[in-house]
């Protein structure tokens, strides 16, 4: 038997205070409540009861300003947050075994997670002659926390089976990207960018780059030769602390 319930809400909000500065704003909310009873898994092997009550919000704020008739700014400021608790009690026999409990007893699994991060991203983009420039600075900052733990009916308390992770991630990247109009069918595009990543206290310094040339012609088709160079973390929220995996080297 499920229980499902959930209740959100989103606004947009679109100004602009004078002709060259105009302003989106974008928030939503979400709570959920998913209960789950009786469950019987694996021909009765395992009885499972579930409780999950997460939320989140975001909200995202948007910024264009006309610098010149050739210049724009924009800019992009973010923060939210993601909750989960979840509370589950398990029946099973090769569980309880394992455990060393009565096999009537019931495990209770508790879990709290939770998500926060906020960020701001700032481009400033140029026209000259045949020349495009883009230059952005971006800063991304989020902390999540993980809290797990194991009991019984009789209030044993498996320590060994207790998770207490923090995973912090600090971002600071410049990106600078170049196009060039040779003609209506010749193009080049060079970007570069430098970032550095704190992992828990742990600093790494990446650099990337690419560069393509495009060709297009009405007589015979198209044509492109690209350029990339590629040095990146691994999208791993498992290099953590508390973890056997805390080092992209590992």
């Amino acid at each position: 038997r499920n229980n499902n319930s959930s209740v959100s809400g989103e606004v947009e909000l679109k100004f602009s205070t004078t002709e060259k500065s105009y302003f989106v704003n974008h928030a939503k909310y979400k709570k959920s409540i998913d209960k789950s009873y009786n469950n019987i898994i694996n021909n009765g092997a395992i009885y499972q009861d579930t409780n999950d009550n997460a939320d989140y919000f975001y909200n995202h704020l948007e910024h264009t300003y006309q610098v010149s008739n050739r210049k724009i700014l924009t800019n992009y400021a973010y923060f939210g947050y993601n909750n989960l608790k979840q509370l589950a009690e398990i029946n099973s026999e090769s569980l309880n075994e394992f455990l060393g409990i009565n096999s009537s007893e019931f495990v209770k699994q508790k879990i709290d997670n939770k998500l926060l991060y906020y960020g701001l991203r700032y481009s400033l983009i140029s026209l000259k002659n045949k020349w495009e420039n883009t230059t952005t600075f971006q800063f991304h900052q989020e902390r999540d926390f993980l809290q797990g733990n194991l009991t019984s009916d009789s209030n044993t308390d498996f320590l060994s089976y207790e998770n207490n992770i923090v995973f912090k991630q600090t971002q600071f990247s410049l990106n600078r990207k170049v196009k060039y109009l040779f003609n209506r069918s010749a193009t080049i595009i060079a970007n570069a960018n430098i970032n550095e990543n704190r992992f828990n206290q742990k600093d790494y310094f990446l650099f990337n780059s690419n560069a393509i040339f495009q060709y297009k012609s009405r007589g015979f088709g198209s044509f492109s030769v690209n350029y990339s160079y590629k040095n990146n973390l691994p999208q791993n929220n498992f290099l953590v602390q508390n973890s056997q995996l805390n080092s992209y080297r590992s």
